[in-house]
């Protein structure tokens, strides 16, 4: 395991991370997760450790979207799988938006119902585009078969 420096004990020291339920109060909404906390082996004080720290806050993030019912960024990718940015943003009819989601910027609640419109659409035409190609790919196995035994 590799040490960590402890601004508390003022070395570096072995480190144990520990799960723990986090409380926090974002825009008035008390959103609570289990987290991970980065605990000094030796004074039993908080060490910073970037990756648990952005992973905490992808979870306080998810948790407040789904609180909220504001479209995730997983979703929005989805969406990106059928239609390009343009598309998506001409059918909003805001600009220069979808990248920032995509960062991680927080959508409106009334952007957000628009994107989960446009992502219902989305998997439809998953579905539909899917279908078409399942015949299509039957067809190319028969004429590619019968090319194999001739």
């Amino acid at each position: 395991m590799n040490r960590l420096y402890c601004f508390e004990c003022k070395r570096k020291v072995n480190y144990t991370i520990n799960e723990k339920e986090m409380i926090y109060i974002i825009n008035g909404v008390n959103i609570s997760f289990i987290g991970k906390e980065v605990t000094c082996n030796y004074c039993n004080g908080l060490i910073s450790l970037r990756d648990i720290t952005n992973e905490n806050i992808k979870k306080g993030n998810d948790k407040y979207r789904d609180v909220l019912g504001i479209i995730k960024t997983e979703e929005i990718k989805e969406i990106l799988e059928v239609y390009t940015i343009t598309q998506v943003e001409e059918k909003i009819g805001c600009k220069t938006i979808i990248d920032n989601y995509l960062k991680g910027l927080m959508p409106t609640k009334e952007c957000s119902d628009n994107l989960r419109k446009i992502l219902k659409e989305a998997k439809g035409k998953i579905f539909r585009i899917g279908d078409w190609n399942k015949d299509w790919i039957k067809k190319q196995r028969l004429r590619f078969s019968f090319y194999k035994f001739v």
